[in-house]
């Protein structure tokens, strides 16, 4: 096929997946359609560059639009290393040019069908992993250029560092365990820079919450930085977490904003769940017993109960917010523990100031419906009551 062909298979490819969604169509030509998008995918020399025409023509629906990026995907997933470095540069270019261009038809896509804003992401997740940093040392550099466009690029940046680090880590589904190595390595190296990026887009964002008609794609971007830096800090080396008190504050007092209380519950979750040497512990009972924290999800706690509240995002605050205090309080009871021949003097040698913050919380929380609230609190007692025995 010839580049003046693209135009013409692509209407043909659009005619094909909309017949798929007709329920006005029988379903042997359905399955007929079916096989012929497979058999373009697999087997098209124009797979990407029909891919690209479809998601840049605004006269075709979101669902077509969208068939359009995974087709683009689908070339980098099983093509990419048969294709010449042209055909790679093509595609590279192409989907930063989508993103540059600003073009009100495609933030209007992603911004109103998110499955799209997803879905672009992983585009580039499957070229991070395949060329990062190799082949892609000036990375960081491209995708702040993007940020400094919109909310709507910023918000799909943040989906990309969040799908890399699902494949990479959490779901490990590169097959390459030499590369999967490498990139979890070039990820740890880089720890710093994504750190304070998470850092500097939360702080930018949350002052713009309620300030305009574009409050809430500021509350979107914060939302899906949360969510982002939850799955980051699961994983990350703790000296990453340390470093880096000024965005722990920041969830300090973010966790009354009743928009992000559950994320922010969850984070910090993850990072009381964190284990390690007596060192490490010392280190993150510092970072986590100021008492602002303790004070912030105690009134936040209060509140709802005063206001008899028990919906369903309440509970759903709840429950990372006891897995939170449970973890909290069992760090409090091993650094109340004997002596270690690494730190021969004990850790901690008096209650925590706010300790009856800690208390009051859980005392609040038993008074749950949910079952799961009521077993972490239980346990967070057990921890409490050993904590406080021998002082």
């Amino acid at each position: 096929m010839e580049p003046q062909d693209i135009p013409s298979t692509s209407i043909v490819l659009a005619n094909l997946i909309q017949m798929t969604m007709d329920p006005m169509v029988s379903q042997e030509i359905r399955l007929d359609a079916y096989r012929k998008i497979e058999d373009f995918k697999d087997n098209s020399p124009l797979c990407a560059q029909c891919g690209l025409f479809l998601v840049q023509s605004s006269n075709y629906s979101h669902i077509v639009r969208h068939t359009g990026i995974q087709l683009m995907e689908h070339c980098i997933k099983y093509r990419w290393y048969l294709m010449s470095q042209e055909e790679k540069v093509f595609i590279k270019e192409s989907c930063v040019s989508l993103l540059h261009s600003n073009n009100s038809d495609m933030v209007h896509l992603l911004r109103s069908h998110r499955h799209t804003l997803d879905a672009l992401s992983r585009i580039f997740v499957e070229m991070i992993k395949r060329e990062w940093p190799q082949h892609w040392p000036n990375m960081f550099a491209e995708f702040s250029a993007i940020c400094e466009i919109g909310s709507v690029q910023t918000e799909l940046i943040l989906y990309v560092f969040l799908r890399l680090s699902e494949d990479v880590v959490s779901l490990q589904t590169l097959e390459s365990t030499t590369r999967r190595r490498d990139l979890c390595q070039q990820l740890n190296n880089s720890m710093k820079e994504i750190m304070c990026f998470f850092r500097s887009t939360l702080e930018a964002h949350v002052k713009q919450i309620g300030l305009g008609p574009t409050s809430c794609e500021h509350e979107a971007i914060v939302s899906i930085t949360l969510t982002t830096l939850s799955e980051y800090l699961e994983w990350i080396p703790p000296s990453n977490i340390f470093d880096n008190t000024d965005l722990m504050v920041h969830l300090f007092n973010l966790i009354r904003n009743d928009k992000f209380q559950t994320q922010v519950s969850e984070c910090l979750e993850k990072v009381a769940q964190r284990r390690g040497k007596q060192e490490e512990k010392m280190n993150l009972y510092l970072l986590m017993c100021r008492p602002e924290l303790w004070s912030n999800i105690q009134t936040t706690v209060i509140q709802y109960h005063s206001k008899g509240m028990a919906t369903k995002s309440v509970i759903d605050f709840h429950k990372p917010l006891s897995g939170l205090i449970r973890s909290y309080t069992q760090l409090l009871t091993s650094l109340f523990a004997s002596p270690t021949p690494e730190m021969p003097n004990s850790p901690l040698s008096s209650l925590p100031s706010h300790f009856s913050s800690l208390v009051e919380i859980l005392l609040v929380l038993l008074q749950t419906k949910s079952l799961f609230v009521l077993g972490q609190c239980v346990h967070g007692f057990q921890f409490a009551v050993q904590t406080s025995g021998p002082v």
